[in-house]
């Protein structure tokens, strides 16, 4: 979409949603891609009638299932129809970044014609319009969704026409009839298929041409629709036609490997066994008790769920996600109601307020991010110790189900390098590739690592961090000059100490400074100065991921 001309932008998502609208089985729906705002809502609606879904529904209440409730009343199995089974057009799924593995995997099944109800029935195919709100390291929409949408759209589009504000429109022109009957020429066919990703991808493209010309009235698509197609279902235009390629030259010997990658990697080994903060064990206790508080409040994904876990009591209430039916304990809070109920000899009715369900205390997964200054000339000793560390930590990952993620900051800016992952070998290879040098952005990394300790707080997870830096920070995010840097600095690191994560902060200067210390205070991490005992930060890392464990 980025590469269609911003005049006609409303004229591309007007034939994209009537494209969606009008061929679901072929173009599956649209992706509005971005946060929340009146141009979205507005789009929204534009895209016609249509029935929101909780990106959170259960399959059973997506698909039907058994009414427990009228089935205890009828005293017959009696079954609910399923979100998706309703009589709406389209269905619109807010944060579709955040859909379940297994809900993506139902509405792929719902578009292919393959979904089935709680009655057997095959679920209808309709659009759908998935609400990406992901930015940044977000988790990437789902792709089996992703490859079955054709159309990916900005959020911040306008409208192919105004939409009244209380009631979904019906403002786009509908796909005819006789569509498919289009002819297309091979070329063009050849060429959109050049330029897609996919097969699935290069059909939706072929599709959509013929679809734009029936649009037009006509019955051959042209070369318009063909890069109409390409913007739309690509996001780029097909190449043009090119003169075959030069025949094979005879092939060359490739040049000899350079092993001073080796060498940088063998150093970089070397020095992380070496050089280590002199941190001792049992260092990190009590660094975490405002995570170990939230943890108990139910604020940093509660322990105590309806899924798999230890058994932590019966309580009245309906089975479904807050947990599972005890069937022995409803049975036996109904029983002494059986005469009253006028139940036969032997049996028992039961009434709603009999269910009762079964809940499970499973401990959370815990997160540990490694926020990494990488400035300046001792940036390689830097690397070279968190690299120790990460290693360390996921050798125990692997058996705990423990993650890392490594935040790195210099020049302007704060980046991602690894994203939360339990793989050792993704850890090596973001850290052998990190550049070093230049200025230092502080604030700008403790915000990207908070974002990621509050994100794993989102979906359940205990987070911690770790943090080297001098704490000399330079750079500011919304201006130059040192007293400015400082000054974000400190108020990202109160961030920190606001949300409770549990946090450790090694200065890595060369000589302990003042700027560390002040930086670990008002985040509420504990200080350390970096030392020179062998596989101490490991050490660390792995007491805090200790720590940050919520009580069982």
């Amino acid at each position: 979409m980025a590469n269609g001309p911003p005049d006609d932008l409303a004229a591309l998502v007007a034939a994209a949603f009537s494209l969606a609208r009008g061929a679901p089985e072929v173009f599956g729906g649209v992706v509005l891609r971005g946060p929340f705002s009146a141009e979205r809502d507005g789009l929204v609606r534009a895209f016609g009638p249509h029935r929101k879904i909780p990106v959170a529904a259960e399959i059973e209440r997506l698909t039907g299932g058994l009414d427990l409730a009228a089935t205890l009343s009828a005293g017959k199995p009696v079954l609910s129809s399923g979100l998706l089974a309703g009589t709406s057009d389209a269905f619109v799924i807010a944060g579709a970044e955040r859909l379940p593995a297994e809900t993506a995997g139902l509405l792929a099944l719902m578009l292919d014609g393959a979904a089935r109800g709680a009655d057997g029935a095959p679920l209808p195919i309709r659009p759908l319009a998935l609400l990406d709100e992901g930015e940044g390291d977000d988790p990437p929409l789902d792709p089996r969704l992703a490859e079955r949408l054709a159309f990916t759209l900005p959020a911040d589009a306008p409208a192919p026409a105004d939409a009244p504000a209380d009631a979904p429109a019906d403002t786009v022109p509908k796909l005819p009839d006789g569509w498919r009957r289009v002819e297309i020429d091979d070329t063009a066919i050849a060429a959109l298929a050049a330029v897609a990703p996919t097969v699935r991808r290069a059909h939706q493209a072929v599709q959509a041409a013929k679809a734009l010309a029936a649009l037009r009235g006509e019955a051959c698509a042209q070369e318009a629709d063909v890069a109409l197609a390409a913007v739309l279902c690509i996001g780029a235009l097909p190449p043009p036609a090119q003169d075959p390629p030069p025949p094979d030259t005879p092939d060359t010997p490739d040049p000899p490997p350079d092993d001073a990658g080796d060498d940088g990697a063998a150093a970089a080994d070397q020095l992380a066994e070496a050089v280590a903060a002199a941190l001792q064990a049992g260092l990190l206790a009590g660094l975490s008790d405002g995570d170990r508080r939230r943890a108990a409040a139910g604020r940093s994904g509660a322990s105590t769920q309806g899924g798999r876990g230890r058994p932590a009591g019966v309580r009245r209430g309906m089975p479904g996600r807050a947990g599972r039916l005890a069937l022995t304990e409803t049975l036996t809070a109904a029983a002494p109601f059986a005469r009253l109920r006028g139940a036969p000899a032997g049996a028992v009715r039961v009434h709603r307020d009999d269910l009762r369900i079964r809940r499970t205390k499973a401990k959370a997964a815990t997160l540990t991010v490694f926020c990494v200054d990488a400035s300046g000339s001792q940036a390689f000793a830097r690397m070279a110790e968190a690299k120790g560390a990460v290693e360390a930590l996921l050798a125990e990952a692997y058996v705990r189900r423990d993650t890392v993620a490594l935040v790195a900051f210099r020049n302007s800016e704060a980046e991602v390098l690894l994203p939360p992952t339990g793989s050792l070998t993704r850890a090596k290879r973001a850290l052998a590739i990190l550049p070093a040098g230049g200025g230092t952005p502080v604030a700008a990394g403790l915000s990207a690592a908070t974002r990621l300790c509050l994100r794993a707080r989102k979906e359940g997870r205990h987070a911690g961090l770790v943090v080297l830096t001098d704490g000399r920070a330079n750079v500011a995010i919304a201006g130059t000059g040192r007293a400015a840097a400082m000054a974000e600095a400190e108020r990202a690191a109160k961030l920190i100490a606001a949300e409770g994560i549990g946090a450790l902060l090694v200065d890595t200067g060369v000589r302990p400074g003042r700027a560390a210390k002040t930086l670990a205070e008002a985040m509420g991490a504990r200080y350390v100065p970096l030392g020179r005992t062998p596989g101490a930060v490991a050490a660390a890392a792995k007491g805090l991921s200790d720590r940050i464990r919520a009580p069982a």
